[in-house]
């Protein structure tokens, strides 16, 4: 049987649940762990590792969700780890990887820490709903995004973030192969790619094919603000009636989005009157707003976008689109 020392997991104060399986490992508190939970909530950022949980596995199968960039593919006790600095704001790890993380604790839990054995459960058994690295790669991003406190940093990585999110909910919701068969967007691919034939079939000289059929390509496509606008409506945030002021909201975000992927500049709303406003609601979009609508993207992905506290981050989301308030 292996065994790993696991550090800086809490679950919260007095703990009814202190032992329990993901999968093939099984999970015990260690018998210190409430003393242990007092010296962890009085110093909460400081670089040391606190071992409060033991974990142990017959037969370890290998890990699922990491990056092709990791050197040797790593044994699931990394899905383990992964899932629960994701859920509770900690960086959890193993003893050989005490020295990766500089920052311990950066953000809360993202569903309670009552519920994390609940939720980590949950997140292990829906860990493949992730279907290629590039759907996971949201997931890691946003570990790393929290554990810095940088502004500029966190708008960027969350940036791209949301670039791979709208790309992939877009292709998801206009799939063919799911119910969109009739839909108008794939209606008109179906011409778009009958008048390519046509061009193909032609007598005129290639360059002016390729030409035509690159004009013609732009057609089909759907600008960066409707993805958006779609994202937020499968999420449940918005409906498609909006008024004047919530698009301009749902404008900026994506003005702000783009400014940021392709070419690195910072805009403001222009909108809003005064420097002091303007950086602020950028700061709170930035900071806030996005990293919110990325974590409900992973939530979703595990099957934990029910539990209590994510019901309440997609309210505040909704609450800024539609009011201009947080919280």
């Amino acid at each position: 049987m292996k065994k790993y020392k696991l550090y800086n997991l809490f679950i919260g104060d007095n703990p009814i649940i202190r032992n329990f399986e993901i999968g093939p490992y099984n999970l015990e508190i260690c018998d210190n762990y409430d003393d242990l939970q007092k010296d962890f909530v009085m110093s909460p950022n400081t670089d040391f590792a606190i071992h409060t949980a033991d974990i142990s596995i017959e037969k370890e199968p290998r890990a699922y969700l990491p990056s092709t960039w990791t050197q040797a593919h790593p044994p699931a006790i990394w899905d383990i780890v992964q899932i629960l600095s994701f859920l509770s704001g900690h960086s959890i790890f193993t003893e050989n990887l005490k020295g990766r993380f500089h920052s311990i604790k950066y953000n809360s839990s993202v569903v309670g820490e009552q519920f994390i054995p609940e939720a980590l459960i949950k997140a292990w058994n829906n860990r493949k709903k992730f279907v290629n690295e590039r759907e996971m790669r949201p997931f890691w991003l946003y570990l790393n995004m929290n554990r810095t406190n940088e502004a500029q940093i966190v708008l960027l990585i969350g940036c791209i973030c949301l670039e791979i999110i709208q790309e992939i909910e877009w292709n998801n919701i206009n799939n063919p192969a799911k119910d969109s068969k009739d839909s108008e967007i794939n209606i008109l691919s179906i011409l778009i790619n009958k008048i390519h034939e046509l061009i193909d079939d032609s007598h005129i000289d290639n360059n002016l094919k390729n030409k035509f059929k690159g004009i013609s390509g732009k057609w089909a496509t759907t600008s960066s603000v409707n993805k958006l606008k779609n994202l937020l409506i499968k999420y449940g945030i918005i409906d498609d009636s909006l008024y004047d002021i919530q698009q301009k909201r749902i404008k900026y975000i994506n003005q702000l989005r783009n400014s940021m992927v392709h070419s690195g500049d910072l805009v403001l709303p222009n909108w809003l009157k005064g420097k002091k406003e303007k950086l602020n609601t950028t700061l709170l979009i930035s900071t806030q707003l996005i990293p919110s609508i990325i974590e409900l993207y992973i939530l979703k992905k595990f099957g934990l976008e029910n539990f209590l506290l994510p019901t309440a981050n997609k309210f505040k989301i909704q609450n800024y689109i539609y009011n201009g308030k947080w919280e």
